[in-house]
């Protein structure tokens, strides 16, 4: 039935309230007004809020965030992947790929040369945008329906062993109730990008940010202590009969302890305590962290990634695109570093 509908994306007018009945109806918290004004205010990129309509009804909402570089015009959603996995447009499934057809036409009218959306609730069988290109992604989810007892059992035996070590180790999760672990985690995250030559997606401002709005609305935090000295931790979003893992790091001179696989276990449990019904990894396309998350023993699944560039000129400009940010994040890392540290 999606095929007969055509729908209109234009700008919305109306109020936060308005937006968030329709956001949190249809999508995730990833989509409400307070967690996009979170982004818009860290991440250096302008937010579009935009409605979906039928026939002038407002049926759905699509938030992009508009970024130039140089000669090239950008529309993203979400613009910064880390964090925020999915966004694209909120809107009954049914309406999905004519809401993206309208998408793709608000973005060539409107001088988006290179549009990008992550849609976790679509894997198209036909392109709903034209001249785009799908790319599968995919993440490992755990059903917590199932007893403690049957998540044990399915994971792999060297998951199990990390866990019994670092528990053994001495190793001791924490559930945070302080805004002071946000800074002395995101060190921890950030030493982590610094051994790989890269710099942290996001800023210290990002995930106090993140906190301030959410700490009380499901977002929560795991630290895991060795000898009172805080080693891994990760951070979490439950959302309805969801929860998220949205970012992890350990020191790497703990790593022998597990402490990463302890968080996780224990985020877990949290998970099931707190009645969701899914765990979500959040991302399982690096083959080296696929191989950690598929060890918990969650059903690998997939989503879209959606590109559409306006001309071959623009596609040559996306191929590049990952080495011009690598040298972006290395002009960030030194402008940055000093300025956290002062």
């Amino acid at each position: 039935m999606s095929s007969v509908h055509t729908l209109e994306v234009r700008e919305f007018s109306d109020s936060a309230e308005r937006w968030d009945a329709i956001a949190l109806a249809h999508g995730t918290l990833f989509h409400s007004a307070d967690w996009l004004r979170v982004l818009e205010t860290t991440q250096g990129a302008r937010l579009r809020k935009l409605g979906v309509y039928d026939a002038g009804r407002l049926v759905g909402v699509l938030p992009l965030f508009l970024k130039r570089y140089l000669m090239l015009n950008v529309g993203a959603s979400p613009f910064v992947v880390e964090d925020t996995p999915y966004l694209g447009a909120a809107c009954e499934p049914a309406l999905l790929p004519a809401a993206l057809r309208a998408a793709g036409v608000y973005a060539s009218a409107n001088g988006i040369q290179f549009l990008r959306v992550l849609q976790r609730d679509l894997v198209p069988t036909e392109p709903p945008i034209e001249g785009a290109t799908y790319i599968d992604k995919h993440t490992h989810v755990i059903d917590l329906g199932q007893t403690r007892d049957a998540i044990w059992k399915k994971m792999e035996g060297k998951c199990r062993t990390g866990i019994r070590k670092a528990e053994k180790s001495g190793i001791v999760v924490t559930l945070e109730s302080d805004r002071e672990c946000i800074e002395p985690y995101y060190r921890i995250l950030s030493a982590l990008y610094a051994a790989q030559k890269m710099v942290t997606p996001n800023s210290l401002q990002f995930y106090l940010g993140l906190w301030d709005a959410f700490s009380t609305r499901g977002l929560f935090v795991l630290t895991a202590r060795y000898e009172g000295k805080i080693v891994a931790g990760g951070i979490f979003l439950r959302d309805k009969e969801w929860v998220y893992y949205l970012s992890g790091a350990s020191l790497k001179e703990y790593n022998p302890l597990v402490p990463n696989r302890a968080v996780q276990w224990t985020a877990i449990q949290h998970a099931q305590d707190l009645g969701a019904l899914r765990y979500d990894f959040v991302g399982s396309d690096i083959p080296r962290l696929a191989e950690f998350k598929k060890s918990f023993g969650g059903e690998l699944m997939t989503y879209s990634l959606i590109e559409r560039a306006s001309a071959p000129w623009v596609t040559t400009a996306r191929k590049s695109f990952p080495e011009l940010k690598r040298i972006a994040n290395r002009l960030r890392s030194r402008i940055r570093r000093p300025a956290e540290e002062s």
